[in-house]
């Protein structure tokens, strides 16, 4: 919520990984190859997500497309090639190598532990319910099978290995990892879909009367309106940087 008004690189992250996703859920998987492969230009850990959308295609068994995973490193490759004399350059001059001695290290369930700063418990509960609804979608056989995979792959998946990465970053003091949770806030997106999923589990539930369901409706809207403001000082402030500037 709060990193909303920043230019961070979390931001466009959660961009690029969000609509390549609806992209890709909406069966045009060209365009979903392209858009994801510019991830790793927002953030370096997006190869994570370039290896989910490879497993997906599989699935899909859309092959022609894997090819096009490397559109965004080929471009700004060939760039860097006139920049810096050097095509590989976004291998060979990656920054986000050592430096544990600088930045530290940490407990390895550190973002877990954060919780309540990341997405909230509500929202984190609510997740948690979403979960067991792929679990029972998974045993319904349906036409949507084979999409409730991608959704497993590119959702679930993709931010169970996104917190795991960066869980094992901060513990083991590497890939330049400082720790910072806002970091997760590049897959957010993707807990609130599990939420939204396990918020549609509960209120199936109470399908029997419309008034339940519109009371659940009205205390999960305040809650989850309400948290942020009960975590964060809002509005924001200017600190003593931005009073300089």
């Amino acid at each position: 919520f709060i990193m909303m008004l920043s230019g961070l690189t979390e931001i466009l992250f959660s961009l690029i990984l969000i609509f390549s996703i609806y992209h890709a859920i909406d069966k045009r998987f060209v365009a979903s190859s392209i858009v994801v492969s510019f991830i790793i230009f927002s953030r370096t850990e997006g190869f994570m997500f370039l290896i989910l959308f490879l497993v997906g295609f599989v699935i899909e068994k859309k092959y022609k497309v894997i090819p096009l995973l490397l559109t965004g490193f080929v471009f700004f490759s060939i760039l860097g090639y006139f920049v810096l004399d050097d095509f590989w350059w976004f291998i060979n001059q990656n920054p986000y190598t050592g430096a544990k001695s600088i930045y530290g290290s940490g407990e390895l369930s550190h973002f877990i532990q954060n919780t309540k700063k990341i997405n909230g418990i509500p929202l984190a509960i609510l997740a948690g319910f979403g979960i067991i609804s792929i679990g029972i979608d998974l045993t319904k056989k349906s036409r949507r099978t084979k999409q409730l995979k991608l959704e497993i792959v590119l959702i679930l998946f993709g931010f169970i290995i996104y917190l795991t990465a960066h869980s094992i970053a901060w513990w083991l003091g590497i890939g330049g990892s400082l720790g910072l949770i806002r970091v997760m806030a590049a897959v957010i997106p993707l807990a609130a879909i599990l939420s939204l999923r396990g918020y549609n589990l509960i209120y199936d539930w109470f399908k029997f009367n419309q008034f339940v369901q519109l009371g659940l409706k009205i205390v999960v809207l305040i809650i989850v309106i309400k948290v942020p403001y009960d975590i964060y000082s809002l509005p924001v402030k200017q600190d003593g940087r931005e009073k300089a500037l």
